[in-house]
């Protein structure tokens, strides 16, 4: 009887030794696809591992949206006739509180350095405006605009980042 069980016990230490063998050997990174993070040298050989982050070329930074949006409230509003632009950087959105009429368009600009991902609550779903999400996350540089059609209190966040929220009211 002690054979028995010490063969079973055997036979079952095997078989998790295979899977977890196998589970270890699928999951390990791809050396063709790994990326390589190390400084790239400067024109005259030395390595720099300074970061320095950079305005996309030809974006609008915060503050430049809220300027072309309209008027800062000075709570993170801005107001406007027909279009406003908001700023996503890698720690929110600038403004955080638009107002427009019906018809008006907010573009959304990444100036961050990650992506990002505009849409309608409630996240993950986006059910409350559903036309209104970007179905992707944007590349430092990228737009995304939506033209709002009906009045209404809109609440919207990122996508990749849910803490990072805002409003966007339609009169």
């Amino acid at each position: 009887m002690k054979s028995i069980s010490l063969i079973i016990g055997l036979i079952v230490l095997a078989v998790l030794v295979a899977g977890g063998v196998y589970v270890y050997r699928t999951t390990q990174p791809n050396e063709a696809v790994m990326l390589d993070n190390s400084p790239l040298p400067d024109s005259e050989g030395a390595v720099d591992s300074q970061f320095i982050q950079q305005q996309p070329v030809g974006q609008p930074s915060a503050d430049e949206a809220i300027l072309e949006s309209g008027t800062d409230t000075g709570d993170g509003a801005a107001l406007l006739q027909d279009e406003v632009v908001v700023s996503m950087t890698d720690e929110g959105f600038t403004p955080t509180a638009v107002s427009l009429p019906v018809g008006g368009t907010v573009m959304f600009v990444n100036n961050g350095q990650g992506l990002h991902w505009p849409a309608s609550d409630v996240h993950p779903t986006h059910e409350i405006l559903p036309d209104f999400d970007a179905k992707r996350g944007l590349t430092t540089g990228e737009r995304y605009s939506y033209t709002f059609t009906e009045p209404g209190n809109w609440r919207f966040h990122d996508h990749l980042h849910p803490s990072f929220t805002g409003t966007i009211n339609i009169e």
